[in-house]
């Protein structure tokens, strides 16, 4: 039967115009069936006397019941075919964990992927802060350890080594710096103190200074005091013997 007469066939038993029947032909790969219950799947078919129920034979719908079920059972073993396969390469590839040129820790990719979907974010950050630290990662295997992924690693770790290398400058020029301005501040109280102490040693000179010609004027103020008392004396003597020359003279007379 020629495609033409298919169509008309299809038009005939489905009652549809001849552009839908070719369009159901040819998506249906000429099949006749096939076409027909795309029809009905689509709502095309508008004579409601006639279903495929009716049409198709048992042993087609039992041919088409197998092969949906091999798809479906293919489908399935393809899932599982994949499935295998990355479990396969996450077994035969690896991600060490290095240190100063030194293999500290080495685990398959499937038990990375474990342990960050079990801890997440408690695994990320750690291993993100661990490349300031001197830390890098290779990957080892047939699929993983190739050398532009490697070099992709060492980049960022190149990255987080240069960033590292930044921020302890910058804390040693601030550390140098808070030196610098405790040094001038130290520098400046021995400073304020060597001031006051050449104050107080001044001050205290001063009064020394002061205590010293008050001592003298009190010096010579005794001095005088006691010049003053030997001419008092001496004047009391003299008073004495001429008062006894007096007394001797009246006896006299």
């Amino acid at each position: 039967m020629d495609r033409i007469a298919m169509a008309d066939k299809l038009r005939e038993k489905a009652n549809v115009s001849y552009e839908e029947a070719m369009a159901a032909l040819e998506a249906s790969n000429w099949d006749l069936l096939d076409a027909i219950v795309l029809l009905e799947q689509q709502g095309k078919v508008r004579d409601t006397a006639y279903t495929t129920k009716r049409e198709v034979p048992p042993e087609q719908k039992e041919k088409k019941t197998k092969e949906k079920k091999r798809e479906s059972s293919d489908s399935f073993d393809k899932f599982i075919a994949f499935v295998g396969k990355i479990i396969h390469k996450g077994n035969t590839n690896s991600l060490n964990v290095i240190q100063n040129g030194e293999q500290k820790l080495s685990l398959s990719i499937t038990i990375w992927v474990l342990l960050v979907i079990i801890l997440n974010i408690f695994l990320i950050v750690p291993v993100f802060i661990s490349l300031f630290f001197g830390f890098s990662y290779r990957f080892v295997g047939p699929d993983l350890g190739r050398e532009d992924i490697n070099d992709a690693i060492q980049k960022a770790s190149a990255v987080a080594a240069s960033m590292k290398d930044d921020i302890e400058k910058k804390v040693k020029t601030a550390v140098a710096e808070a030196e610098k301005e405790v040094e001038k501040a130290a520098e400046a109280v021995d400073k304020e103190v060597e001031q006051a102490v050449e104050k107080t040693r001044k001050t205290a000179a001063n009064v020394a200074a002061k205590a010293a010609r008050a001592a003298e004027k009190a010096a010579e103020a005794a001095e005088r005091a006691a010049e003053e008392a030997e001419e008092a004396a001496e004047k009391a003597a003299e008073a004495a013997e001429e008062a006894a020359w007096a007394a001797e003279e009246e006896e006299d007379e």
